[in-house]
């Protein structure tokens, strides 16, 4: 492949057509400025560091982070056959261009379980390094290896180890990126590349300008000019690329190929929430993708007359046995409600002729009062990539389907209206709503709730909502009267709605995700599904409801 790699370098160099050809046909990055990556957020404090106490290093001690890996049909202990960076406990990546990293891998999956891993240097120099290095534990093996795709030439791979290293001063991790990737972030930083055996050679930073002028490039790379970084080469294989600023050291690009003049590396920082993710210690605030395409109710409102201001409080508001869960009407034959509410603790589906749902309530303890109307479904439909097992409740969301006529539209039972602005979440942030908390001793009782900010919310608790947060499919709320609670909020499956004054109508933004001991952080902050991802789902799962 390197051959290959060279050949391509030397037919751009001598070929100033062929070059000239690549840059405007197969290069839409030449000449364009970087994109900006913004700086991850990993902590709440100053420092914001991926893991604690990572980059640290000491003259006894000079790549504590450096890890290598050993398949056993590749050679004998003590050889190294992959090496990457230790940026967690748990968690090590490394490149598929790094030596025989994608032959560990293949071993990896095909279950032979032959793969152990090495760490902690004790020698400071030299090729033989991998046979000075300690083994991690006889037991310690990967548990798990995640493949980010940086394109179709190039993969990081994220490894899982079974258990935690113990961290010492000859063992700890290193840490990722953790500002932008403008210029100015690097001024005062000096650049090492780190060598299959952890020696640490410095480089210098190629100006994106010199890089892309260059004619040493192959095709491949050109089409990805502004997703690398370029360095002066030693010509010598490399594992990956680090950055020393403030007397800390990070990892920042994976090893991509060489030339006679440069090494070119791919930048980590644009994988890092993926990285976290992949990770089961690492945490982070998970990026903020794109709003989905609004959807068009072919009118003003979701279903007609829906959501109108009423002498009534929440007319669209159900309870529901055998669960002890609430539900929100939305047309005529339809009610939302959060999936998980129809599985039993044993996690067995509930059937559809089980569910019966109670709207129109007013005073519970008046045992016949005619403003009732108690439905049984005829039909279930729960959001197809729900997990009933999975711990974080993602896709938390169902309809309860009635038959035609089994609901009388009225001032006590009307439905609520589906969503019908934009979708960002910034529009409405730091607005209040109210959530249906459920049956008080009389009545429903209710309470005002503040959206708050994705980071905002993240910042409250870092490790928590690393994992459980997951921007444009949920948001966060807090009690708007003090701020924060130290509890959750109840009803599962209870509906947050706004009001807009304007037009008098109450409209459904989400849903309570989860059950109430994984919902919240059992701080401040309760966790809701966003509905308007789900709204072309649910419309088209809705017999009455019709898109344009």
């Amino acid at each position: 492949m390197r051959v290959a790699t060279f050949l391509l370098f030397a037919l751009f160099s001598h070929d100033p057509a062929l070059s000239n050809r690549i840059k405007t046909t197969d290069c839409p990055d030449f000449g364009k400025a970087r994109p900006l990556a913004a700086a991850p957020i990993f902590t709440n404090d100053d420092s914001n560091l991926s893991f604690e106490h990572c980059g640290e290093a000491s003259e006894n001690a000079k790549s504590p982070w450096h890890i290598s890996f050993f398949a056993r049909n590749f050679g004998f202990v003590g050889d190294s056959v992959c090496s990457g960076a230790l940026v967690s406990e748990k968690t090590v990546i490394s490149s598929d261009t790094s030596v025989d990293c994608s032959m560990v891998h293949d071993e990896f999956v095909t279950g032979s379980n032959r793969v152990r891993v090495f760490g902690g240097a004790t020698c400071t120099g030299g090729e033989n390094c991998f046979n000075g290095r300690q083994s991690l534990g006889q037991h310690q093996k990967v548990a798990n290896v995640t493949v980010l795709k940086i394109n179709g030439f190039t993969s990081v791979y994220v490894w899982t180890l079974k258990n935690k290293v113990t961290v010492s001063e000859f063992l700890k991790p290193i840490c990722l990126w953790n500002r932008n990737n403008l210029p100015e972030s690097l001024l005062q930083s000096k650049f090492y590349q780190v060598s299959p055996s952890g020696d640490l050679k410095e480089v210098q930073k190629v100006r994106d300008e010199e890089g892309h002028l260059s004619t040493q490039i192959d095709v491949s790379e050109c089409k990805n000019l502004n997703h690398t970084i370029r360095t002066t080469s030693f010509g010598a294989d490399s594992s990956y690329l680090i950055v020393r600023r403030d007397n800390r050291f990070y990892v920042r690009g994976a090893f991509s190929t060489s030339s006679s003049d440069y090494t070119i590396w791919y930048d980590l920082l644009p994988q890092t929430a993926q990285i976290v993710a992949a990770s089961t210690d690492l945490i982070g605030m998970p990026p903020i993708p794109k709003t989905k395409r609004k959807i068009d109710f072919g009118g003003e409102q979701s279903f007609a007359g829906c959501g109108q201001d009423s002498a009534e409080r929440n007319p669209w508001h159900a309870t529901f046995t055998p669960q002890l869960c609430a539900a929100t009407l939305i047309s005529k034959q339809a009610a939302v409600t959060a999936a998980h509410c129809l599985f039993d603790e044993a996690g067995r589906r509930i059937l559809a002729d089980q569910v019966h749902l109670t709207f129109g309530t007013v005073d519970k303890t008046k045992e016949n009062e005619p403003t009732r109307q108690t439905v049984t479904t005829s039909r279930v439909v729960v959001h197809p990539e729900f997990d009933p097992a999975g711990k974080h409740f993602e896709n938390d969301v169902a309809l309860l389907i009635f038959e035609k006529d089994q609901i009388q539209i009225n001032e006590n039972v009307k439905p609520i209206c589906l969503w019908n602005d934009g979708y960002s979440l910034d529009r409405i942030s730091n607005k209040t709503g109210k959530v249906v908390m459920g049956l008080g001793e009389k009545s429903l009782q209710e309470s005002s709730l503040e959206i708050i900010p994705y980071q905002d919310c993240y910042l409250t608790n870092p490790k928590f909502f690393s994992k459980n947060l997951r921007p444009t499919k949920n948001f966060c709320l807090a009690f708007a009267e003090t701020g924060g609670s130290s509890d959750c909020v109840g009803g599962n499956g209870g509906a947050f709605v706004l009001h807009k004054k304007k037009t008098r109508r109450h409209f459904l933004r989400g849903l309570q995700q989860g059950r109430e001991k994984l919902a919240c952080n059992h701080k401040e902050i309760s966790l809701f599904t966003d509905l308007t991802f789900h709204l072309d789902w649910i419309a088209q799962n809705t017999p009455d409801i019709h898109l344009a």
